[in-house]
């Protein structure tokens, strides 16, 4: 079992913070965690990454590119849901338009 400090993401609690499973990346090294919280519109994610520690991400997890650079994620954007992916090493994120889910494909 490794060592070190264990800090909750999401737990359950009075102001209704409530975290989806995690969703491992192609290679199984990280995870994204989406949560919502009671009140908040939209979702949050984090992605937790061995060596390079958690980093928050504005949008709902959606999917992992097939070589794990970059992710999916759905952001409410002037009430209307958006298809976002964000470049993990550069953080950079382009805008897709509206819509809701989505899948990657190698093709």
């Amino acid at each position: 079992v490794p060592s070190g400090a264990i800090t909750p993401v999401a737990t359950w609690d009075p102001a209704g913070t409530n975290a989806g499973p995690p969703i491992a990346s192609p290679d199984g090294r990280s995870v994204v965690i989406s949560y919502d919280r009671e009140g908040e519109r939209g979702y949050r994610s984090i992605l937790i990454k061995p060596g390079e520690g958690v980093t928050e991400l504005d949008g709902g997890i959606e999917a992992w590119a097939p070589d794990g650079s970059a992710v999916l994620l759905v952001r409410v954007v002037d009430d209307t849901p958006h298809m976002i992916v964000v470049d993990l090493a550069t953080k950079k994120e382009k805008d897709l338009g509206s819509g809701w889910g989505g899948v990657w494909t190698t093709s």
